[in-house]
């Protein structure tokens, strides 16, 4: 393609972070912020990717663990086709290819991509490593698309990916305190429910528990991203609660 330009770059910047932990497996890691931008140009228009996440190092086995754990996040984020990635690079060409075959489809109007995923570290105890990942993706369309999704990892077994049963450990106590605490955010009258509000997309007619949940510092957060229970103009919907309030209801260690 004659009228193709490629301009690729891609600035890796380390700041050494570590870990504070009695614990032996997390001594044995640290991580480092990885940051990397990567455009590729059709004629004027362009699609860009804005990379931001830790890189574990240290203990082999428990190091690849994590960034495996990541590299499957960030890849699932930069998914836009049915497209099974298994390596961030091919992730990153596949988005590419995939802008490359829309230019060729629809030269007119102009239209660029641009895509920011975003993983960082929000909590970090003797066994347990909670980041947070962020996307942002503008791929035409009326409006552009974030997300927000956390992870919590098991360092006490490997670093495997804690879900949400291995998380709750009372799931009626914490359905109580987030419904308590959503109708407050969203200013509910005590006497209206939220099928009668009439705003909110239910599971059954029932209030739920949202995907996305995890640690960060000293609180534990629920977080329903746009479209989960909630318009786009709603937004996203963030639950906060202090650790020490959860004994019994979440887990602790």
């Amino acid at each position: 393609m004659s009228n193709l330009l490629l301009i690729t770059f891609a600035a890796s910047i380390f700041s050494g972070c570590y870990i504070p932990s009695k614990n032996k497996a997390s001594d044995q890691i640290s991580y480092r912020e990885k940051s990397e931008e990567l455009e590729r140009c059709v004629g004027d228009a362009c699609a860009q990717i804005v990379l931001s996440y830790p890189s574990f190092e240290g203990d082999q086995l428990l190091a690849e663990q994590l960034n495996a754990g990541i590299s499957r996040q960030l890849i699932h984020f930069m998914q836009i086709e049915e497209q099974e990635s298994h390596s961030l690079k091919g992730a990153v060409q596949d988005f590419f290819a995939a802008y490359i075959k829309f230019r060729e489809e629809f030269a007119e109007p102009v239209q660029e991509w641009t895509l920011e995923l975003t993983g960082e570290v929000t909590y970090q105890t003797e066994n347990l490593l909670g980041l947070r990942f962020s996307s942002y993706s503008y791929l035409g369309g009326a409006h552009p698309n974030a997300q927000e999704l956390h992870l919590t990892f098991d360092l006490e077994k490997g670093g495997t990916i804690l879900l949400q049963k291995d998380m709750v450990l009372n799931e009626d106590k914490l359905l109580e305190l987030a419904l308590e605490e959503f109708r407050d955010i969203h200013r509910l009258k005590p006497a209206v429910s939220l099928e009668e509000n009439g705003r909110f997309f239910l599971n059954e007619g029932k209030f739920f528990l949202p995907r996305s949940m995890g640690y960060e510092q000293d609180e534990f957060v629920l977080l329903y991203n746009s479209y989960e229970i909630g318009s786009y103009v709603m937004g996203s919907t963030e639950l906060r609660f202090p650790l020490n309030q959860l004994e019994g209801i979440v887990l602790l260690k």
